[in-house]
């Protein structure tokens, strides 16, 4: 995976985006690319006055946590859609849109949606909160965080 980094000189942060797994054939001149090692190299740094300093230990917890939980809970959106979709319907908002519909099967969908999807963010802000308080390590990867909370159920009726 590479990246994209930007210099922000306003709060002296280099910023990152995700550009692709392959090497990318042009970028900003403002920019540079970097692979995934060598961006996780970079999170340890600031510019500070012109020059390049090295966070704290305590700096760079912090931001890889808030780094991981970001990916996490967008990861945790896009299943919560996927279930949707899979459902039959557009997305997880408008799922649960259905839940007060005169048409019995697609409020029940929405319901059984809901129960889940709540219960799924509950469980989840949960351990990001054990994350955050040092009361639980950092998974490994978002999948195995997701992989610890409630089980999408089945569509009522299928």
């Amino acid at each position: 995976m590479f990246h994209s980094l930007r210099f922000n000189p306003s709060s002296g942060d280099v910023l990152n985006q995700v550009i692709s797994s392959e090497p990318p054939a042009a970028i900003d001149d403002d920019q540079i690319a970097v692979t995934a090692e060598e961006w996780e190299a970079w999170r340890e740094y600031r510019v500070e006055s012109g020059k390049l300093v090295k966070l704290d230990s305590a700096t760079v917890s912090a931001q890889r946590i808030s780094a991981f939980l970001a990916d996490a809970s967008a990861t945790l959106e896009a299943k919560v859609d996927a279930v949707a979709a899979a459902w039959g319907y557009k997305d997880g908002a408008t799922l649960a849109s259905w839940a007060t519909s005169a048409v019995k099967a697609w409020a029940a969908d929405a319901k059984a949606f809901v129960a889940w999807r709540d219960a799924v963010w509950t469980a989840y802000l949960a351990a990001a909160a054990k994350i955050q308080s040092g009361k639980s390590d950092l998974p490994a990867s978002a999948a195995d965080l997701l992989a610890t909370l409630p089980a999408a159920p089945a569509k009522p009726g299928a």
